[in-house]
């Protein structure tokens, strides 16, 4: 007697004998469908492709083989993997990475393992490049004239193997590893995890509210202020081996808003001035996970952003991102850092401030646009607005010496500087606006003599405004991007 479990789907049992002398007896076959209903598997997961190992490595340990080490170019073992699993067991997902999007179908197994359409527990990953669409008009046997499409001149290269498995548990995880076709080298790992959050007026089973440490209605109502910021080595002077003047110094920022679905979505810039639009889900262990494509594929930023409001100097933040830019780009940096260099990720939440009046004495948020602690026409009646102070602090971008001012921030969100600064007051113009906690403004650069435009945003958990500004004068022996911050005097 044999004990068999069947799989998910369609199923196939042969049975014969064999008796002493080897005679074989005839096959008897039996065919069945089967449905494993695994409900508490069903949903959303979500995951970066992390690096393993690299160049250097691979080449060390196949020398002589570089084709091995091209393969990982390609994605510099980075992506993003999203896939759905029903609770029948079948999975639709698809993967990004080194500029392209590739989809694919399959079936969880008993054991986890993820069966693609083909039958085969690796997907193989494909980049394609180059390439035309070309439509023929054919006259084929049986259906007569028809259209035909086909690609002619595409170059297809292999990126590598991924295999995966879903992981039951609290929460149930998707792991996997992408790995060279011969399946000596993995290039990355992943772990996704399961979308838990719901905006229904009546919960589903199994999933819950985003917590309110991540969206309060009724303080930012999952509105944040995000920077990223530029890093360096231990030396000081480079990032991963590139000069800091290779590369902005300043503040790229932007929006994030957490929807009550738990879905994270991002719009704003980077220090390049590279525009960058990304949105994706908020795991139950609080992690989002960033991959944005960026220079038409040929680039992008890529990290684990997790959100923490009990954080010191942020609400959300990823300590070190990737980010590529390839070389030969338009304008500044046109070497770009195509090998990838670091970049830090912060978001403070962001609550709009609200005067008080007769009719609300207490306002949610009774302060000024740096948040709680810096009051500005607190009291309500006030015929002169509050003023703190503040400083200004402006360095790169063509200055290589610091400059730092002092001024005040008054109630109508504007910072003033005071007479005879280094940044010559009269050019000086700086506007929060306290709708969303951008910052906009203008300065006589100190060097140039030249009009240089900043941008950046409100950051209330640091108490202070962050953005950058590119060198007016076109050149410089410093990174053509600086900084500006304005920070409270406290």
């Amino acid at each position: 007697m044999v004990t068999l479990l069947p799989e998910q789907g369609s199923n196939t049992v042969k049975v014969w004998g064999v008796d002493e002398r080897g005679n074989r007896s005839k096959e008897m076959l039996k065919q069945f469908d089967f449905a494993l209903l695994r409900p508490e598997l069903a949903g959303t997961y979500d995951g970066l492709l992390v690096p393993e190992t690299s160049i250097e490595e691979i080449e060390a340990s196949h020398p002589g083989e570089p084709g091995v080490a091209e393969c990982f170019v390609w994605t510099h073992g980075r992506g993003l993997l999203t896939l759905t699993v029903t609770e029948l067991g079948a999975v639709t997902g698809k993967v990004s990475s080194a500029g392209m999007v590739q989809a694919f179908k399959g079936t969880v197994m008993r054991d986890g393992t993820v069966m693609f359409g083909d039958g085969n527990a690796r997907l193989g990953l494909e980049r394609r490049t180059g390439g035309k669409l070309v439509r023929e008009l054919r006259d084929t046997l049986w259906s007569g004239w028809k259209v035909v499409e086909r690609m002619v001149g595409e170059q297809v290269t292999g990126v590598g193997m991924l295999g995966l498995r879903l992981r039951e548990g609290e929460p149930a995880v998707v792991s996997g590893e992408l790995e060279y076709v011969s399946g000596d080298v993995v290039f990355a790992g992943v772990v996704a995890e399961r979308h838990v959050y719901s905006a229904a007026r009546t919960l589903p089973e199994g999933l819950e509210r985003v917590p309110q440490s991540i969206l309060d209605p009724a303080r930012e109502n999952g509105g944040y202020t995000a920077v990223f910021e530029a890093l360096a080595d231990e030396d000081g002077s480079t990032n991963r081996g590139v000069e800091l003047s290779a590369f902005p110094q300043g503040f790229g920022s932007g929006r994030l808003t957490v929807s009550p679905a738990g879905v994270a979505s991002f719009v704003g810039r980077l220090a390049d001035g590279t525009a960058v639009t990304y949105s994706n889900r908020i795991s139950r262990s609080r992690g989002w996970p960033v991959y944005a494509a960026l220079y038409g594929n040929r680039g992008y930023v890529t990290g684990q952003v997790l959100f923490d409001a009990d954080h010191e100097s942020h609400d959300a933040g990823c300590e070190e991102m990737e980010w590529v830019r390839p070389s030969g780009l338009k304008g500044a940096y046109a070497g770009g850092w195509p090998g990838g260099i670091a970049v830090g990720f912060a978001a403070s939440k962001y609550v709009a401030p609200a005067r008080p009046t007769a009719r609300v004495p207490a306002p949610t948020n009774p302060y000024g646009v740096f948040g709680p602690g810096v009051a500005v026409n607190a009291v309500p009646g006030d015929a002169v607005p509050d003023a703190v102070f503040v400083e200004a602090l402006v360095w790169g971008g063509g200055i290589l010496d610091p400059v730092l001012c002092g001024g005040t921030l008054d109630g109508g969100h504007v910072v003033r500087l005071g007479e005879n600064q280094g940044l010559r007051a009269a050019g000086w113009k700086c506007q929060v606006r306290a709708s969303d906690g951008s910052m906009t403004g203008v300065f006589v650069h100190p060097v140039s003599g030249k009009v240089a435009r900043f941008s950046g945003v409100v950051f209330q958990k640091r108490k202070s405004g962050l953005g950058s500004f590119a060198n007016p004068s076109g050149s410089g022996t410093d990174a053509e991007v600086g900084v500006v911050e304005v920070r409270t005097g406290e």
